[in-house]
């Protein structure tokens, strides 16, 4: 069994996950200024990235199980609003569809504010609704 803490870290109030298991292995997902390094660490390990450079360059997601940490591109309700959307549409676009087409019972941890689900975004984020306004996400 895996168990999440989360720290929030900063004047942005970054989460800073931390995976552990019975064993007393664990993980620590927080990019901050890291992201090349976790990327690696990432890779090294056979974790499945998500790339999703819309947010910033090199950005990726991470999933683990039925854990998915997406930094900043997705939070609970709402969307990045740091990106140029028109620049990066199809990108990220592309990006959500991938998150969008995990189990529903995939839970979503983002880079700020309170965790959420696949399942619970595709029925409440309206964002989310109007990005994919002539497209069936469900």
């Amino acid at each position: 069994m895996i168990n999440v803490h989360t720290i929030k870290l900063g004047k942005a109030k970054s989460n800073c996950y931390i995976l552990s298991n019975k064993i007393g292995e664990a993980l620590i997902v927080y990019a901050g200024d890291s992201a090349n390094q976790i990327i690696d660490f990432i890779l090294s390990n056979n974790f499945k990235p998500l790339h999703t450079t819309t947010h910033t360059a090199g950005h990726c997601c991470i999933l683990i199980d039925n854990f998915f940490f997406t930094g900043d591109i997705l939070f609970r309700g709402k969307l990045d609003k740091t990106i140029n959307k028109n620049l990066v549409q199809q990108k990220y676009r592309d990006a959500l569809k991938q998150i969008l087409d995990l189990p529903c019972e995939t839970i979503i941890y983002s880079g700020h504010g309170q965790n959420t689900s696949v399942e619970e975004e595709l029925k409440s984020n309206q964002e989310l609704k109007e990005l994919f306004e002539n497209e069936c996400i469900y």
